[in-house]
C-alpha cells in the first residue's frame, strides 16, 4: 500500500486557511443536503404519492449519475490544472437545485431536482479532494483530509436535527424546512467562491491534452489502496440498515434519527485526531484499526438483542468510519502522481459506490431472506477478507510505531473477546431470562380469543404435513410481563418482554388476542388459528403497507420475537371486485410484502410463510363496500404455538 513512515513533522497547527474553507464547504452543503434528503422519502411517499420503488429508483439512479460523474470530472481537472473551477460548478449545481424541492408539485420535477444535485456532487468531489491533496504540505495531509472529514460529518448529523426542529415548529411542514434548507447551500457556495484559491503551481500543470495512457502511471500502491478499499465498501453498506436494526430492537420510529446522530457525533469528533495520528504513525495501522472496529460493529449488530446493544454497535461503526475514510483519502494522495490526483480521486470514489450499492442490495436481499443476523454477520465476514488483504499490503509495520499500533489492536481484541463472551450464550440457546413481574400478569377479560370464523381457510394437507411437532418451551421461557388498564375494549395497556421491550397494545387489536393465545397452555388444534390485522392499510392496488401500517407490524414482530417456538402464516384476501386472477395475485404479493417487512424486524424467514386466498373465504358479503372492506384484509395465522 502506502509506506508506514511519516514524512519529518512540521508545525501540526498550519493547517492552511484554504483546508478550512474547504471544511465548512463541506459543512454547509452537508446541513443543507441532509436537512431534505432526511425527510425526503416521507414526503415522495405521503405527500407526492410515489410508491417505494420509485424512492428505490430515484436513489438509486442518483448514485450512479454521481459514481460516473466522479472519474470524468476528476480527470478532467488534471487536465485543466483548474480544480476550483470544477468544485465550484459542482457546488453551485447543489445550492441551485436545492429550492426545486420546496416548488416541487410532481414526482418528476423531485426526480429531475435529486438528479441534477448528483450531477454536482459527482462533479465536485474528486477536483476538492484532489484540491485539499494539492494546498495540504505532505506530513499534514492526514490532518487535512481528518479536518474536512470531521466538518463534514457535523453538517450530516445537525442536518437532521434541524430538519426535526423545523418540522416541529412548523406543525410538519415539509416544503417549510425545505425551504430553510436553501440558505446553508448557498452559504456553502459562497465560502467556495470567495475563501478558496487554486495553488499558483497547479495552474503551470495542466497538460495539453487527456490521454488514457497516463492511468498506467498510477502505481501498484494506487491500486492496491483502491482494491482494499473496495472490499471493505462491500463490507459496509448503507447506514440506513443501522436504523432498521435500532427499529427491530424496540427503538421508536420517532427516535430513529437518534441513530444517525450517534454515529456521526462519534465520526466527527474522531476523524481528525485520526488524521493527526497517522500523520505521526503512518496510515497503514490505524486503517488496521478501523477495520477491526468494523468487525466488532457488525458482531455487535448482529448479536445485540437490546438497544444500548446496538447504540454501541452504532459507536463502533462511527468509530471505524472515523479510523478509514480520511486515511484512505490521505493514501490516494499519497501513492498517485501530483497532475493525476484528479483522476486518481475519481477511479477511488467511482469503485468505492459501485462497492457500496452492490453491498446495499446484497445487505437488503440477506435482511430479507435470512434477517438482520445474517446481514451483519456477512458484513463481519467480508470486513475480515478485507483486514486480510490490508495486512497482505501493508506488510511489516516499522518497528518504532508497531508498539503503539499493537496497543491499540489488542485493546479492540480484547474488547472483541468479551462481546462474544457476553453474547455466546445467546448463540447456543433460545432460552430468556424470567422476567420481573409488573402489576396484574393477567391480560383484561376484552382480550378473549374469539373462535375462528368458518370461512376462515383451513391449511392444505402439505402445510399440517410440513409442521413438525416440537418440545413445547417451558413457562418461564415464554412468561411476559404485563401491567394492564381498566379493561374496556378500545383501550390500552403495556407489555413489557424480557429484553426490555415494551408495547403499549390496544386491548381489543391483534396484538391482545394473539398474546392471550399464545399464552394459553394447551397445544394449539389441527387447525390453524387466525388473527386478522386491524391496522394494517395499503393504498389501492398497491402491495407495500402504508407507513401508518408500521406500528402494528412492529408489534407483531416483537411479539413473534417474544415466542421463538411459533410459526406462522401469512394470508391476503381481497373483495370480488375485478379479475379474479388478479385478485388472487395481489393477495399473494400483499401477504409476501407483509411477510418480508417483518422478516426485517427480525422474525425468522424459516418461521413465516405466506399464500394469496384472493377472494375467496370472505368475511363479510361484498354486496356492499362496508363488506368489501372487511374481506380485503390480511392475517395471521399461528400454524404452531
Amino acid at each position: 500500500m502506502a509506506t508506514d513512515t511519516p514524512p519529518a513533522p512540521t508545525s501540526r497547527l498550519a493547517l492552511p486557511r484554504g483546508i478550512w474553507a474547504l471544511g465548512f464547504v463541506s459543512m454547509f452543503m452537508d446541513i443543507s443536503s441532509e436537512m431534505i434528503h432526511a425527510l425526503l422519502p416521507v414526503y415522495l411517499v405521503t405527500v407526492l404519492g410515489a410508491s417505494t420503488i420509485a424512492v428505490g429508483f430515484i436513489e438509486g439512479i442518483a448514485e450512479a449519475t454521481a459514481n460516473i460523474t466522479k472519474i470524468l470530472s476528476g480527470a478532467l481537472s488534471d487536465w485543466l490544472g483548474k480544480r476550483k473551477l470544477l468544485t465550484v460548478i459542482g457546488y453551485g449545481l447543489a445550492a441551485f437545485t436545492k429550492p426545486i424541492f420546496p416548488l416541487a408539485t410532481t414526482v418528476g420535477m423531485v426526480v429531475a431536482a435529486r438528479f441534477i444535485d448528483r450531477i454536482g456532487k459527482g462533479i465536485r468531489d474528486a477536483p476538492r479532494d484532489a484540491l485539499i491533496a494539492d494546498l495540504a504540505p505532505a506530513d499534514l495531509r492526514g490532518a487535512s483530509f481528518g479536518l474536512r472529514q470531521s466538518l463534514d460529518t457535523v453538517g450530516a448529523f445537525v442536518g437532521p436535527l434541524a430538519a426535526i426542529s423545523f418540522m416541529a415548529l412548523s406543525s410538519d411542514n415539509f416544503r417549510f424546512v425545505f425551504w430553510m434548507a436553501v440558505m446553508p447551500a448557498f452559504i456553502s457556495l459562497a465560502v467556495m467562491e470567495f475563501a478558496v484559491q487554486e495553488p499558483a503551481r497547479h495552474e503551470a500543470d495542466s497538460k495539453s491534452r487527456l490521454r488514457l495512457a497516463d492511468t498506467t502511471r498510477l502505481s501498484g500502491r494506487f491500486w492496491a489502496v483502491v482494491g482494499v478499499a473496495t472490499i471493505l465498501s462491500l463490507a459496509r453498506f448503507s447506514e440506513a440498515f443501522l436504523i432498521l436494526r435500532s427499529q427491530n430492537v424496540g427503538l421508536p420510529v420517532a427516535l430513529a434519527p437518534v441513530v444517525m446522530v450517534v454515529m456521526n457525533v462519534v465520526y466527527a469528533l474522531s476523524a481528525y485526531p485520526a488524521g493527526v495520528l497517522s500523520d505521526r504513525l503512518g496510515r497503514g495501522g490505524l486503517l488496521t484499526v478501523g477495520v477491526v472496529c468494523l468487525i466488532v460493529a457488525d458482531l455487535i449488530l448482529a448479536l445485540g438483542p437490546t438497544i444500548a446493544a446496538v447504540m454501541v454497535g452504532v459507536v463502533f461503526w462511527g468509530l471505524h468510519m472515523a479510523l478509514t475514510q480520511g486515511l484512505f483519502a490521505s493514501l490516494v494522495a499519497d501513492t498517485a502522481p501530483a497532475d493525476l490526483r484528479g483522476t486518481a480521486f475519481g477511479v477511488f470514489n467511482f469503485a468505492g459506490g459501485i462497492a457500496m450499492l452492490v453491498a446495499s442490495v446484497l445487505a437488503g436481499g440477506l435482511w430479507d431472506a435470512y434477517g438482520p443476523t445474517a446481514t451483519f454477520l456477512a458484513g463481519a465476514g467480508f470486513t475480515a477478507v478485507a483486514l486480510i488483504g490490508l495486512m497482505f499490503v501493508r506488510g511489516r509495520a516499522q518497528a518504532r510505531n508497531g508498539a503503539a499500533l499493537a496497543t491499540l489492536t489488542a485493546v479492540l481484541a480484547i474488547s472483541l473477546g468479551l462481546i462474544l463472551i457476553a453474547y455466546a450464550p445467546k448463540l447456543l440457546t433460545l432460552r430468556e431470562t424470567e422476567p420481573t413481574r409488573v402489576g396484574n400478569t393477567e391480560p383484561p377479560s376484552t382480550q378473549q380469543v374469539a373462535p375462528a370464523p368458518p370461512a376462515t381457510p383451513t391449511p392444505s394437507k402439505e402445510t399440517k404435513s410440513a409442521v413438525v411437532e416440537e418440545a413445547q418451551p417451558t413457562d418461564r421461557e415464554r412468561e411476559i410481563s404485563v401491567t394492564t388498564t381498566a379493561g374496556a375494549p378500545g383501550e390500552f395497556f403495556k407489555k413489557k418482554f424480557p429484553n426490555g421491550v415494551e408495547l403499549n397494545i390496544p386491548s381489543s387489536g391483534i396484538e391482545a388476542n394473539l398474546l392471550v393465545f399464545l399464552e394459553q397452555k394447551a397445544k394449539p388444534t389441527e387447525r390453524v388459528t387466525w388473527f386478522d390485522f386491524d391496522r394494517l392499510q395499503f393504498e389501492t392496488g398497491k402491495t407495500t403497507p402504508q407507513v401508518s401500517s408500521r406500528e402494528q407490524l412492529q408489534n407483531i414482530g416483537h411479539i413473534l420475537a417474544a415466542y421463538p417456538s411459533v410459526k406462522a402464516i401469512i394470508g391476503g384476501y381481497t373483495d370480488s371486485v375485478g379479475n379474479p386472477g388478479a385478485n388472487k395475485r395481489l393477495s399473494k404479493a400483499r401477504a409476501d410484502s407483509v411477510r418480508r417487512e417483518l422478516i426485517r424486524m427480525g422474525v425468522d424467514a424459516s418461521r413465516l410463510s405466506a399464500k394469496g386466498y384472493g377472494e375467496s373465504h370472505p368475511a363479510a358479503t361484498n354486496d356492499a363496500e362496508e363488506g368489501r372492506a372487511k374481506n380485503r384484509r390480511i392475517s395471521l395465522g399461528v400454524i404452531r404455538k
